[in-house]
């Protein structure tokens, strides 16, 4: 199914975070799609900065880190957010 579909909830940096949403999902049949997409730890003109204060650092200021976004069937979206999240 395309998440276009679907509705958004939960976002994190966590793979551990993501996995237990997974498990939890899963274990409820609730069906689930993950999004994963890159981004930086900083902004643009953070690495900037970085890079003009200390050019030995740019491989600690480009550091590079996966956002999970999961999406769920909007039918599904109340009862997904109850078990994930309690509210």
């Amino acid at each position: 199914m395309l998440v276009i579909f679907m509705k958004k909830l939960a976002t994190d940096t966590s793979a551990e975070g993501i996995s237990r949403i997974k498990t939890i999902l899963a274990q409820n049949n609730i069906r689930f799609e993950i999004a994963t997409a890159r981004g930086r730890t900083g902004s643009d003109r953070d690495v900037q900065t970085g890079l003009r204060s200390n050019p030995v650092a740019y491989n600690l200021v480009r550091d590079l880190m996966f956002i999970y976004t999961v999406y769920v069937n909007r039918k599904d979206f109340a009862r997904a957010r109850q078990l994930v999240f309690g509210s």
